[in-house]
């Protein structure tokens, strides 16, 4: 999780979801930055939706 928070998906962070990956994993956009999430990751994460 630390190499998350460093790469700015923390707590209180927008982001916005983008692509799936065919082992069920996402691509997310973070700051401008694209992030590929696995979905062993994905798994222990918690998001809100905001409109």
């Amino acid at each position: 999780m630390r190499r998350l928070a460093r790469l700015g998906l923390r707590v209180g962070a927008g982001f916005s979801l983008v692509s799936r990956t065919s082992g069920g994993g996402r691509v997310a956009v973070v700051a401008g930055t694209r992030i590929a999430l696995g979905k062993p990751l994905l798994t222990q994460l918690r998001a809100r939706v905001m409109a």
